[in-house]
């Protein structure tokens, strides 16, 4: 695993995000889709959402997320780099 791997999981989120966006603005700017937007925006944009960075605007839905994910891959890349570091200090 490397930087490039945790970028990747980083590109993909954020295609979701934007895919999640252009559903909502769809729905958002045809009026017989009201109903269709207020139910999305009730349920399954806010789980996304939760799932996808914490966002604090929703009320949490889970305890892992793929903002979790990310953040502990960044943790072992750096724990590696700095152990390799010390490992050549050490005889």
């Amino acid at each position: 695993m490397n930087q490039n791997t945790i970028q990747e999981l980083c590109d993909y989120r954020n295609q979701i995000l934007k895919c999640l966006e252009s559903i909502e603005s769809i729905l958002q700017q045809n009026k017989e889709c009201e109903k269709e937007y207020y139910l999305a925006h009730s349920h399954y944009v806010p789980q996304i959402v939760t799932a996808l960075i914490n966002d604090s605007n929703w009320l949490p839905r889970g305890q892992y997320t793929l903002q979790n994910t990310i953040d502990n891959l960044n943790d072992k890349i750096l724990d590696n780099k700095s152990s390799n570091s010390i490992k050549k200090y050490i005889y």
